[in-house]
């Protein structure tokens, strides 16, 4: 009766999964209702396109930790898992705000590190993400840290939902000898044959989880250690926001700070990612040096004071410091 109505399309879909387990019919409902608003796009299509694939991930998870899984069977799940991943960040690009377009692919990766750990046979979780087969699973790592770093920003000055603390308090677990995991990082980041930027992310996040997540908490060697390794992944990954966020954040309980060098790196964040944090702090950066008496500095500050509160308007916590 209303087949133009993309919504009924994907409540279909869902009917399709969650109801009668026909995964394949889901997608189809879905595929329509997002082909239905390509002039509009919709980020709670997305969202539910992520959630029917997360829905067949979760029930191959449960097939194959029954026995051991043959190569293809893995292979696969890491298909429907990628898949899965598309269309949440796909929602998110839609709405970069939305809580739940992050938490749900980490509640799906946390499910699937742990299976791959489970299937693994290895003793300790620290000794599966360093060993040789478990590459895709450390990248999987690195999208859960980067997520959840994304999901304390949107809720910034606000107490983290049920949803962000239960996935801290697994994401804990995988670091289940801090000592262990940083011993097995810094021999993986020896060897030529892996990629290093990830592995020096994990080093980070380690000595972060092991001070609670409060980078006033990390003993100084270890920031500065977190300087240079980010310094090092901002050479080979210049492209990507992951290692500013991490080095600037480090930079700041540093011994070697140095706002012009802090200058150069945020305006290159602001061009890759043109994200909210790289216009404030660059603001507070240029609001520095104007306090030292540069005109230029002053009137470079107001500028970027008002593309800053353009950018945080839609923000609900936009009146709070980060």
């Amino acid at each position: 009766s209303f087949s133009d109505e993309a919504h009924f399309w994907a409540h279909l879909g869902r009917f399709y999964s969650i109801e009668m387990n026909e995964h394949g019919e889901a997608i189809k409902a879905i595929d329509k209702a997002i082909n239905l608003t390509s002039h509009n796009p919709d980020p709670v299509l997305f969202h539910m396109k992520g959630m029917f694939y997360r829905r067949i991930v979760y029930k191959n998870i449960e097939e194959l930790k029954t026995r051991e899984p043959a190569k293809e069977e893995i292979a696969q799940l890491q298909g429907t898992v990628e898949s899965a991943k598309e269309a949440f960040a796909a929602a998110r690009t839609l709405d970069p705000d939305s809580e739940y377009a992050h938490i749900s692919p980490t509640q799906l990766l946390l499910r699937v590190l742990d299976f791959g750990f489970a299937v693994s046979g290895q003793k300790f979780r620290a000794d599966f993400l360093v060993s040789p087969t478990a590459t895709w699973y450390r990248e999987q790592l690195d999208e859960i840290e980067y997520l959840l770093e994304r999901v304390r920003g949107i809720r910034e000055g606000d107490k983290p939902s049920q949803y962000v603390l239960r996935c801290e308090a697994e994401l804990d677990e995988i670091y289940d000898n801090y000592s262990r995991a940083l011993e097995g990082w810094g021999n993986l980041l020896q060897r030529k044959d892996v990629f290093a930027p990830p592995i020096r992310r994990q080093i980070v996040r380690a000595y972060l989880t092991r001070s609670k997540r409060e980078w006033s908490s990390i003993p100084q060697s270890e920031i500065e250690r977190t300087v240079d390794l980010m310094e090092d992944n901002m050479r080979e990954e210049p492209k990507s926001d992951y290692n500013i966020r991490l080095w600037f954040r480090a930079l700041r309980y540093s011994a070697r700070q140095d706002i012009d060098a802090a200058l150069a790196r945020l305006a290159n964040w602001k061009i890759i990612g043109d994200s909210l944090e790289a216009h404030f702090y660059l603001y507070v950066l240029h609001v520095l040096k104007a306090i030292d008496g540069s005109m230029i500095e002053r009137v470079r500050s107001e500028e970027l004071i008002q593309q800053s509160g353009v950018k945080s308007r839609s923000q609900r916590n936009r009146t709070r410091s980060f």
